[in-house]
């Protein structure tokens, strides 16, 4: 092993007060400098592990190419887990830069056809089904910057600290990495920013690289352990700031980079940067903890930017809190505004403990009190760390933690710990990363570890009915394999520093993507622990959607299922599920899309025939998919035994959705004409358009365009000459109109 060029060490110290609990916390927002309202700064962060430098092996094995994982051992009401598959590992991360890394620092997002996921020091993307689709180093290897995904910028080292985000307002993604050198005057601190053009990251991608070498109080500064958020005029960086000689932190910064869709950053033009001292300018004064930017959705005033968290802060007496950064104006003259929110009272310690694995007497790194994620949605901000609790059944013990508030007043409106107790008896949870939908309903990906298991991946989540201050059973995206031990001869066994959770354009649904410890290898130095990454997709929901009434029976030889909702609000359509030969996955059945009744609030009937002939008890269950994106499933029913019933369906006017979807470059559209009425009776025929259009609404191709028969009908389209994107399709029949969309991912 070569050591580092370079090896810093931060040895933190501060004091916390004595805590006493509060029976009647006040949890209303306080305004003021934290002198002023006797509030401490949070403890200064741990400078991350990636900039601490790579750690160079004589010995660089092959890539090793992901591989599918058996269906996970959930919790019974934890949220399903509909996907998994594994992603690289601490060997194939060696493959593509030259270095073995720790931590990995795994973060993902999902887009419309693909997940990307970044570790140090590269990026990946996979189709939904686990496939690779492509991958690079992010930056140099030990000779040449050649083939590197920033290789355009041309980085001097590997780069550190990378994250990725899926910006729902464009249909991209965003990527940011650091690089910092240390080169006595002439050291360099870079942050750089690449987006992609389209949804698919096999496409082109625009670059950017910010100088994030900073004066402050007399002395210049580098940045380290990013923060990364959108909005619909924006993207937000975060960063803290330290020595280049000491090590000694100096704050964080914000950088502002306006989207520019035409001629700006996004539009492959000159991209407009801002830097902004967020927490002096907002009253908070240097900041010594990281700010993290809220990724939003949705669509608040215009004027305004987006929240910038901070944990750790507590009066010394009893009373913890966040502190929140009110962005406005972003592209214009951006003002900060900040406020206090309670969390309780006498709730967690800020300093953590390390956590106990099977195997070793050696522990895992849990970190620091740092907020690591957070996601504003429908006037709620949420977000996640990692604490200590002092009371009730996880005191003691290194515990993942969620908040959700109310803005823009930023008053707590909830708050939860996940012990991870149901994983096994005395477990610790950290690293946390949440997603929210638009129903409110969450996902939270966490790391966890015990002495009687070995560190893995796990997940939960909550309903937005679901009672104050609870979560979900964990589920088990995967299991630690064996115990972890990799510190390249430092003190500190390196875990995280983050994991990723994001929602699914496309359906709604939930994705996490996380480390295990898998089986050690790769011995050098007398150690040989590795470490490996999943994904995992998770239902919209934790639980069923509610109907009146589902059933299912064999009618002509084929599976008919009936349901009744309670209400209809906001519903778009269903589509059918089914499981067969004691399989665990669920298959969506072709054609399956059952159209809703928009935003009725009465209880509607439908009804769907399952063409395959029945052979034997097969499970059934529904996806509804609201106006609003968000999905939900029913419990399934079984439908085990065949009749004698015959009838006749009518026919109606239908369009189904395309099927394969997303697809490239062939799909198939299957639509039905109703019978004319007609007082001659025989043959009825009918006029029909099927086209479709781009995003501007032009056509871009006509399938139909002639007189047809009534019944059903099917057309292939094939997109080699479209672009990647979400098309629209038109059926008109006589005075019947239809329009699904439909989405080319090439």
């Amino acid at each position: 092993m070569i050591r580092s060029a370079f090896a810093l060490a931060l040895f933190l110290a501060w004091s916390v007060g004595t805590l006493q609990s509060q029976t009647t916390p006040d949890l209303r927002p306080l305004r003021g400098t934290p002198e002023q309202l006797g509030i401490h700064h949070p403890p200064p962060p741990m400078i991350s592990s990636g900039a601490l430098g790579a750690m160079k092996s004589a010995r660089i094995s092959p890539l090793l190419r992901p591989d599918r994982t058996p269906p996970a051992e959930l919790h019974t009401d934890s949220p399903v887990l509909s996907t998994s598959f594994t992603a690289v590992d601490f060997d194939g991360d060696g493959a593509y830069s030259g270095f073995y890394h720790i931590p990995p620092d795994p973060h993902g997002a999902a887009g419309p056809a693909h997940v990307v996921n970044v570790v140090n020091t590269n990026i990946e993307w996979y189709s939904k089904a686990g496939a690779l689709v492509g991958g690079k180093r992010l930056g140099k290897n030990s000779t040449t910057a050649v083939g590197s995904f920033f290789e355009s910028l041309s980085p001097v080292n590997g780069l550190f600290d990378p994250k990725v985000i899926y910006d729902q307002f464009e249909g991209r993604f965003v990527v940011v990495a650091l690089e910092q050198t240390l080169t006595g005057a002439d050291s360099t601190s870079r942050i750089l920013v690449a987006v992609s053009t389209t949804s698919d990251p096999s496409g082109t991608w625009l670059f950017l690289a910010i100088d994030s070498k900073i004066s402050i109080s007399g002395g210049f500064r580098w940045a380290d352990y990013p923060g990364i958020a959108v909005d619909d005029k924006a993207v937000y960086i975060t960063n803290n700031m330290f020595s280049f000689t000491t090590g000694a932190n100096f704050g964080s910064r914000l950088w502002i980079i306006h989207k520019g869709a035409v001629g700006g950053f996004y539009g492959g033009g000159a991209a407009t940067v801002t830097v902004h001292d967020a927490g002096t300018l907002s009253g908070l004064g240097a900041v010594t903890g990281t700010i993290q930017p809220a990724h939003r959705f949705g669509a608040p005033p215009a004027t305004f930017g987006t929240y910038i968290v901070s944990s750790g802060w507590s009066d010394g007496g009893g009373a913890d809190f966040l502190a929140v950064i009110t962005v406005t104006d972003p592209l214009g003259t951006p003002t900060f505004a900040s406020s206090f929110t309670p969390l309780g009272g006498d709730i967690f310690s800020t300093t953590l403990s390390d956590a106990p694995q099977l195997g070793t007497g050696t522990l895992i790194e849990t970190n620091d009190v740092r907020c690591l994620h957070t996601v504003w949605r429908s006037t709620e901000l949420w977000g996640t760390l990692t604490c200590v609790p002092t009371s009730g059944a996880d005191a003691g013990q290194t515990t993942a933690f969620w908040f959700r508030i109310l803005t823009p007043a930023l008053s707590l409106l909830d708050k939860g710990f996940i012990g991870g107790e149901d994983i096994a008896t005395g477990t610790y949870t950290f690293f946390p990363a949440i997603a929210v939908n638009s129903s409110l309903d969450v996902a939270i990906g966490f790391a966890a570890s015990a002495s009687t298991i070995y560190p893995g991946a796990y997940f939960t989540g909550r309903l937005a009915a679901d009672a104050a201050g609870t979560n979900r059973g964990s589920g088990v995206l995967h299991a630690g394999d064996d115990y972890y031990v990799r510190t390249f001869g430092g003190p500190r066994n390196r875990w995280g520093d983050y994991s990723g959770a994001s929602i699914d354009p496309s359906d709604g649904s939930f994705w996490i993507f996380n480390q295990y410890a898998m089986a050690r290898g790769t011995l050098f130095s007398g150690e040989d622990g590795r470490w490996k990454t999943a994904w995992g997709n998770l239902a919209a929901t934790a639980l069923p959607i509610q109907l009146a009434s589902f059933s299912g029976a064999v009618v002509n030889d084929r599976v008919k299922l009936e349901w009744t909702t309670i209400s209809e609000v906001n519903n778009f359509g269903f589509f059918a599920q089914r499981r067969m030969n004691g399989s665990m996955d669920w298959s969506e059945i072709d054609n399956s899309f059952v159209a809703g009744h928009g935003t009725t609030s009465t209880p509607q009937y439908y009804t769907f025939t399952d063409n395959i002939t029945f052979t034997a008890a097969t499970d059934y269950r529904l996806k509804q998919v609201d106006l609003d994106g968000s999905v939900h499933y029913t419990d399934p029913i079984l439908v085990d035994r065949p009749t004698s019933v015959r009838e006749s369906a009518p026919t109606h006017f239908s369009l189904s959705q395309n099927y394969p979807n997303p697809f490239n470059p062939t799909t198939r559209i299957k639509f039905q004409i109703p019978p004319k009425e007609s007082p001659q009776g025989g043959t009825s025929f009918e006029f029909v358009s099927l086209k479709i259009y781009d995003v501007l609404g032009r056509e871009v191709a006509t399938l139909v365009d002639g007189v047809m028969t009534a019944g059903e009908h099917e057309v292939q389209l094939n997109a080699s000459n479209f672009a990647s994107g979400v098309y629209t399709y038109r059926l008109t029949v006589g005075d019947n109109v239809a329009t699904r969309k439909l989405i080319v991912a090439k």
